[in-house]
């Protein structure tokens, strides 16, 4: 008679280890912050060598304020972003996703509100832009696609709580690396086009491919 519970809870671990799925080794969060940004500095070099960078970096970041702004704003926009992402499905590193989240915050403040006003407080030299804005958003944008697929698969290795939230932070993230390089790589300092085309691209950016990035994550089941 006491053979009957011991055989139904056989019964029943084998049936839970049957269904359950095989888990995937989560890489840690350093490694997979390094793997995407080399996997993006490959790309930004070569897209970098075969455009070529500005021919007045050297004395635009020297003087140039606003250029500068931008350029750093750009930058902590996609560290963060990229980390942040990240930091929400690796498990115990919630706090460290909190932190980035504030650093785009603050990043996007300095290059969205601080460096239009440093540009009229300092009413830098205006060069006509030689093509519009959406070009260089639309690099910023093909750029991010190499980092973003990687970022996408090592996202759904972990443990995913916010999908959508994480694939926010993505778009931005790899959006702002892109406009980074193009940043540095355009010649046009016109206000209209360094704001649309490069300071905002990482807002446009998102809402453009979280969609997609989401639905990528689709597979994925949602954890409480």
């Amino acid at each position: 008679m006491s053979e009957g519970p011991t055989e139904s809870t056989e019964l029943l671990l084998d049936r839970l280890t049957s269904a359950a799925q095989p888990v995937c080794r989560i890489p840690r969060l350093r490694v997979a912050v390094g793997l995407i940004l080399l996997l993006g500095s490959a790309v930004a070099v070569l897209f970098a060598y075969s455009h070529g960078l500005r021919s007045d970096l050297a004395g635009v970041v020297a003087n140039g304020v606003r250029f500068n702004a931008v350029g750093i704003g750009l930058l902590g926009v996609g560290l963060g972003g990229v980390i942040a992402a990240l930091a929400q499905v690796v498990p115990g590193r919630e706090s460290t996703a909190r932190k980035a989240v504030f650093v785009v915050l603050v990043a996007s403040v300095l290059v969205i509100g601080i460096s239009s006003l440093l540009h009229f407080a300092f009413e830098e030299a205006v060069v006509e832009p030689q093509s519009g804005p959406l070009g260089c958003f639309l690099i910023s944008c093909g750029l991010s696609i190499v980092p973003l697929a990687v970022l996408a698969v090592v996202a759904r290795r972990g443990v995913m709580h916010h999908p959508f939230i994480v694939a926010t932070c993505a778009a931005m993230g790899g959006v702002a690396l892109g406009a980074f390089v193009v940043h540095l790589c355009c010649g046009t300092d016109a206000f209209l086009h360094v704001f649309l085309g490069h300071a905002a691209a990482p807002f446009f950016g998102a809402l453009l491919l979280a969609p997609l990035l989401r639905f990528s994550l689709r597979g994925k089941p949602e954890n409480p």
